[in-house]
């Protein structure tokens, strides 16, 4: 005799049933997939190459990767990191242009990210390469008045006044490294700071060589030092010189008017030389003497060496 399961029963049978199949299951599947776990390696696997790249400066091969990176696995973490190592990688090949682009790009795209600040400063640094120190320094001074991390402004802070360095703003730098904030490197920021208070180049002047060169061809390049330049310039002129007046002479004005006409150009030349030279000369004297502030004083406020030695970008 076969027992007839009200419905009721029945009903409150399968549904248990159905629970415990959807336990079982979830049980079953790990939090973290396999597949999961899978992406996660390679993407590492990625990542890890394309550092390898970049530090062997292999930067061109290296943005291949990341790009590559960002294309297969564009929710990881990784992909973040990925595209600002592609405009770092830009700056090092000095495709200055396109790492600019990138680090705009980045930018909008994690405008409420703390790694903002990195790309600004990043940004920053691109213009100090590319001699953009106005426009460096403007950035360098958002960064240090942002809500970041207190390492990151003091990085901008001194990287500010090696931009005042280079544009020869002497008082500024001197001005903004007596207030730096870091006191591991206090002692030579200091002496970095009232050095910076004496300097005083030998400079030539480019409206007395050129004054000097319209009295007597080459004597302006004799001046800045350019003795070969003077030597040239004196006896081009001498010569074209007295050819014309020896043409003149022998009432050859023709042959005497066309030397006039290409005296005309060498002398015009010969001043204009001069000049140039005078600001060459400058310009080595500024470029020589940054240069050995650079050798003499290392600030390196974070232990790392040289702030763009080694990127370590953190999340």
């Amino acid at each position: 005799m076969v027992r007839h399961i009200p419905g009721k029963f029945h009903t409150t049978l399968l549904l248990s049933l159905f629970i415990a199949l959807i336990l079982l299951t979830q049980a079953s599947r790990p939090a973290y997939s396999e597949e999961d776990r899978n992406n996660d390696l390679s993407a590492k696997s990625i990542a890890s190459f394309a550092d390898s790249l970049f530090k062997e400066r292999d930067f061109y091969r290296a943005i291949t990767e990341y790009k590559r990176l960002i294309f297969f696995y564009p929710q990881s973490q990784l992909s973040k990191r990925a595209r600002l190592q592609i405009a770092l990688a830009y700056m090092e090949g000095k495709k200055f242009g396109a790492a600019q682009s990138a680090l705009e790009d980045f930018i909008d795209l994690y405008d409420d990210d703390e790694m903002k600040w990195q790309a600004i400063f990043y940004m920053a640094e691109v213009h100090y390469r590319a001699g953009d120190y106005g426009e460096a320094i403007q950035l360098f001074s958002r960064v240090e008045s942002a809500d970041t991390t207190a390492e990151l402004k003091k990085e901008a802070t001194v990287k500010k006044g090696w931009a005042f360095v280079k544009k020869g703003d002497w008082a500024a730098a001197s001005h903004l490294f007596k207030t730096t904030n870091a006191d591991e490197k206090r002692e030579s920021i200091d002496r970095l700071s009232l050095e910076l208070t004496k300097v005083d180049l030998r400079h030539k002047s480019p409206a007395l060589a050129g004054t000097l060169s319209a009295v007597l061809p080459g004597a302006g390049q004799l001046y800045v030092g350019r003795k070969k330049d003077a030597a040239a310039a004196f006896l081009l002129n001498g010569a074209f010189i007295l050819g014309a007046v020896e043409a003149f002479r022998d009432d050859k004005d023709v042959i005497g008017g066309i030397l006039l006409f290409f005296e005309a150009g060498w002398y015009a030349g010969n001043i204009y030389s001069a000049i140039g030279g005078a600001h060459k000369y400058n310009d080595k004297q500024k470029s020589d003497y940054i240069y050995s502030l650079e050798r003499r004083y290392s600030l390196k406020v974070n232990g790392r060496g040289d702030v763009f030695g080694l990127y370590k970008i953190s999340f």
